[in-house]
């Protein structure tokens, strides 16, 4: 039996199930968080030890202030960036589209703004019907206006919420039925959220039980994690570095991205659908700014786009915070 052990208590948590192993993610009406990092191990067994069946080097793993050396990029410094984007900056805003894990047809958008520093965030997520046409064009041009509400196509909204942390404080706004949440010391800090050293961020315990230790995310956008966090696609994909290359390097969005293309293992590849993969990594702060999978046929099967993306202090969210407040003072409470 497996479980996910917190190293920190709970409180109002829940566990998400995402890549196969379980996550610490925020509710839209949760309380207080507690829990900083956590890792699944099986229970029949409180022993895990040192991996040592995949092929990474202790000797190098990256300092918190290197960057990708695009030139010559290790893989290993690359999978650590990943797996430690948050450190590497320190404000964060764009928009990011991706595929909904149960249906294809479905994208969800991300307009995003988060100040770690102050622990302030906003986002705008919303769900809708596409076309294949749309994920093409989108994919393929990096032009995520296809997918948001400027394409006439796309005008079923299937979910449309709002979520604002203001010094900690958290209201959650649903357009969809006008009720809003609100709780208070909701937001995740980065003084909360340690550093784990590289070597112990994964293990097999003594069963072969592969353990992911994930940390918590202080950008407080949990919908734009894939992007701005990615240490389940880091965990998920790159762990095998034989399984994945380094193609070169790239200009996407006005920012310069390392491209990784390579194969899933068979067992995680067909929980996911995904067969081969390409990934935009940037090259400054190890955020995954591209992603597009493909099944065994070719055709994409999964996908994560980016526009915008800027880590520069460049925008007003006390503005974007004070409309979304005076917005849900004219919605019902959740009960």
């Amino acid at each position: 039996m497996k479980k996910t052990i917190a190293l920190i208590a709970l409180s109002a948590t829940t566990l998400t199930s995402v890549l196969g192993v379980s996550l610490l993610k925020n509710t839209s009406n949760t309380s207080a968080i507690e829990a900083k990092t956590a890792i699944e191990c099986d229970t029949t067994s409180n022993v895990c030890v040192a991996i040592e069946d995949i092929n990474l080097s202790t000797e190098d793993f990256i300092l918190k202030t290197s960057t990708i050396n695009v030139s010559k990029p290790s893989k290993q410094n690359i999978l650590y960036m990943m797996l430690n984007s948050i450190d590497y900056y320190n404000y964060a805003s764009g928009t990011i589209a991706y595929a909904n894990p149960k249906d294809l047809s479905s994208s969800i958008v991300v307009d995003f703004q988060s100040d770690i520093t102050n622990s302030n965030a906003y986002s705008h997520t919303i769900q809708k019907n596409v076309s294949i046409t749309d994920i093409n064009k989108a994919v393929l041009q990096s032009d995520t206006t296809t997918l948001t509400a400027t394409n006439e196509k796309n005008t079923d909204y299937l979910a449309d919420r709002e979520v604002c942390y203001n010094g900690g404080s958290a209201t959650v706004a649903n357009n969809i039925h006008k009720t809003y949440s609100s709780s208070t010391n909701s937001a995740i800090t980065r003084a909360e959220v340690p550093e784990i050293a590289n070597k112990d961020r994964f293990r097999i315990n003594e069963d072969g039980i592969p353990c992911y230790r994930y940390r918590a995310n202080p950008t407080n956008i949990h919908d734009a994690s894939m992007c701005l966090f990615p240490q389940e696609m880091a965990f998920g994909f790159l762990l095998d570095l034989d399984m994945w290359e380094i193609e070169g390097s790239t200009t996407y969005e006005g920012r310069e991205c390392v491209v990784l293309s390579g194969n899933t293992n068979e067992e995680y590849g067909s929980k996911i659908g995904v067969d081969k993969f390409t990934f935009y990594v940037d090259k400054l702060t190890g955020t995954l700014l591209k992603y597009v999978g493909y099944d065994s046929k070719g055709e994409i099967s999964d996908y994560m786009v980016s526009s915008g993306i800027s880590f520069d202090n460049d925008f007003n969210i006390e503005s974007s915070i004070e409309i979304l407040t005076a917005k849900s003072s004219s919605y019902t409470a959740e009960k």
